[in-house]
């Protein structure tokens, strides 16, 4: 993994935590870095506000999303959701 400029923080819930770590490494690095790269602007990439009932934004990583919600004002992140795109948005 790489470092990043911390210019916002990136909180990952404890969920998503062991979900992660019950990722093979290779797929668990790979968010990761993404999420990682966050740090420095978290709209980078490709990441869409969420639509319907859902509220938030997501950054798709492959065949991954992660799901997230921003703070302005503490300029923070919040890993709320993640998972492969069919199951995540359940």
């Amino acid at each position: 993994m790489t470092e990043a400029p911390a210019g916002w923080s990136v909180i990952i819930q404890e969920k998503e935590k062991r979900y992660l770590s019950r990722l093979p490494r290779k797929e668990r690095e790979r968010l990761l870095d993404a999420m990682l790269a966050m740090k420095s602007d978290p709209f980078a990439g490709d990441v869409a506000r969420l639509k319907g009932s859902l509220e938030g934004w997501r950054l798709r990583v492959g065949r991954w999303r992660v799901l997230f919600m921003v703070d302005q004002e503490k300029k923070a992140v919040l890993i709320a959701g993640l998972g492969p795109r069919g199951d995540v948005y359940k």
